[in-house]
């Protein structure tokens, strides 16, 4: 599953895109959202000066524009699981914003967030320090300058750990990242050191204004483990560096992501 996004930027998230089609200027952002899922989620949109906020239902395979104002401020995420009724009222399993379709506060963690600051400049990232709920990417359109694709496409929740497992009828959801790591030398001599390294290496890199390909500060002293997984670290070049980890291992699973 995944979602898109289209502004000058655009976000994939798992199979949830998000678009962008408007220039580069001091005009409002034009966002066409497309659910690539096969299944149904709930987009959500934060509000700000001039905006009361979103969220709207999307159909696997339908997408939705929207129109982000001049100055605006906040984030675009994924809910799943959710049902409402005739007047918007209800609950989703992640990502909810209390009852509301519409949200008008920020969504309950543990949730994949597209977060991003309009003005002459735009800036945008995908975070997962709220946790994760879906995969995302977002690439620029039509912009002017280094606009560079940021994206988190892999589906962490398939081997999530289950102390970090948030559940629904035995299938995980999302994973719950906060307080990880305070667990993490309980866990990393454990079964799931693949996993913790991929996930504990990007919460706790830096970031920093950049304007060509530097390195990261990596502040962990986790060793990467060896064997039938492969870890690569790769650079991404933006306004804001990032490392990127992908793992590679003999159950062909294969991602990357860094965490904001």
């Amino acid at each position: 599953m995944g979602f898109r996004l289209n502004l000058p930027l655009r976000i994939l998230l798992l199979h949830l895109t998000l678009l962008s089609v408007t220039k580069w200027s001091e005009s409002a952002r034009v966002f066409t959202i497309v659910n690539s899922c096969d299944q149904t989620i709930w987009p959500a949109i934060t509000p700000g000066e001039n905006f009361s906020g979103g969220g709207f239902k999307l159909k696997p395979g339908h997408s939705i524009v929207f129109k982000a104002p001049v100055g605006w401020s906040g984030r675009i995420w994924g809910r799943t699981g959710c049902k409402f009724n005739k007047t918007g009222t209800g609950s989703c399993k992640t990502g909810s914003c209390g009852s509301n379709l519409k949200c008008t506060t920020a969504g309950k963690q543990p949730v994949s967030l597209a977060e991003f600051t309009l003005a002459s400049l735009d800036f945008y990232d995908v975070s997962l320090v709220d946790g994760f709920n879906l995969p995302m990417t977002l690439t620029p359109v039509n912009g002017t300058g280094n606009c560079t694709v940021v994206r988190c496409v892999a589906d962490l929740r398939p081997r999530c750990p289950a102390e970090l497992a948030v559940k629904s009828k035995g299938k995980v959801i999302s994973w719950e990242f906060m307080g990880t790591l305070q667990r993490v030398d309980q866990l990393i001599t454990r079964k799931y050191s693949r996993e913790l390294v991929l996930l504990l290496t990007a919460m706790l890199m830096m970031i920093r204004p950049v304007s060509s390909l530097v390195p990261v500060q990596i502040t962990s002293s986790l060793s990467v483990p060896t064997g039938s997984s492969r870890w690569e670290r790769n650079m991404i070049t933006s306004k804001y560096a990032a490392m990127v980890l992908v793992l590679v291992d003999s159950r062909r699973w294969s991602g990357g992501c860094g965490l904001y």
